[in-house]
C-alpha cells in the first residue's frame, strides 16, 4: 500500500496545506464557545484542543504547528477585542522603550487582557508533537487499532505532563511577576490535562476512528 505523500510536495500539496491551515485555524477560533470550565478563572478546557490534535495526526507536525499558533492566537485577539469592546479590560499601557523590551511587561500587559503566551507555546508545541509523532498512529493510512489507540493516548499524556508539568511553570517563573506557587500550577496543570483527556476519549477517538474507517475503504475501493 502505497503512503499518503505529505502535504507540502507540489503545487497542488501546497494549496492543500495552506488550505488544511485555515480551515484548521477556523475551526480552532469558532470552537472556542464550546468550552468547560475548571476551578481556575483563567483556565478552561473547549472543543478546538481536539480539532487541533487530530489536524496534526492526520497532516504532520508543520501543520499541527501552525494550526496551534495560529488558532490560539486568533482566538485570545478575538477575547481581549471583545474584552476590550465591552469594557472588562482596559488597554491602555504606558508605551515606552522600557516597555517594549521588557519580557515581563509585554507578559504581564498580555494575560491581563486576555492573550495567553503560554497557551499559544503549549497549543504550538502540542501540534508539533502529535504531528511529530504520528508514525505511532498512522490515521492518514487508516491505521487506528487498539495499539494505535494506546500510542495516540500516551503520546497526548506525555506531551501535557511535559509541557503543563514541567515547561508552564518555568515560564511563569521566568516572565509573570505574580507567578502562582510550583504546586498550584501543577495542580491545575494535571486537572487541564485530564480534562482534555476526557474530550479526547468522547469526541476525540470516535472521530479518529470514523476518519481512519473512511480512509481505509477509500483505499480499498481505489485499489480494486
Amino acid at each position: 500500500m502505497e503512503k499518503p505523500e505529505p502535504l507540502n510536495k507540489d503545487a497542488k500539496g501546497k494549496s492543500r496545506f495552506f488550505i488544511v491551515i485555515a480551515i484548521g485555524v477556523i475551526t480552532m477560533a469558532l470552537t472556542y464557545p464550546m468550552i468547560i470550565t475548571v476551578p481556575n478563572p483563567r483556565m478552561s478546557v473547549y472543543l478546538g484542543y481536539v480539532f487541533l490534535v487530530l489536524f496534526a495526526a492526520i497532516h504532520g507536525p508543520l501543520v499541527g504547528f501552525i494550526v496551534g499558533l495560529l488558532g490560539s492566537a486568533t482566538v485570545c485577539l478575538i477575547l481581549a477585542f471583545f474584552s476590550y469592546r465591552f469594557g472588562q479590560s482596559p488597554l491602555a499601557w504606558e508605551w515606552s522603550m522600557r516597555n517594549l523590551i521588557n519580557p515581563r511587561a509585554i507578559w504581564a500587559f498580555s494575560e491581563a487582557n486576555y492573550f495567553w503566551w503560554s497557551w499559544v507555546l503549549f497549543s504550538a508545541l502540542h501540534g508539533l508533537a502529535t504531528g511529530g509523532l504520528r508514525r505511532l498512529y498512522p490515521i492518514a493510512e487508516g491505521k487506528f487499532g487498539v495499539k494505535q489507540i494506546f500510542f495516540f493516548g500516551a503520546v497526548q499524556v506525555a506531551v501535557h505532563f511535559l509541557l503543563l508539568d514541567l515547561i508552564n511553570p518555568v515560564l511563569y517563573r521566568l516572565f509573570s511577576d505574580g507567578a502562582p506557587m510550583y504546586y498550584t500550577l501543577l495542580a491545575f496543570g494535571n486537572y487541564l490535562m485530564i480534562s482534555n483527556m476526557y474530550m479526547l476519549s468522547i469526541i476525540g477517538l470516535p472521530l479518529v476512528f470514523i476518519y481512519a474507517r473512511v480512509k481505509k475503504s477509500l483505499q480499498q475501493n481505489d485499489t480494486s
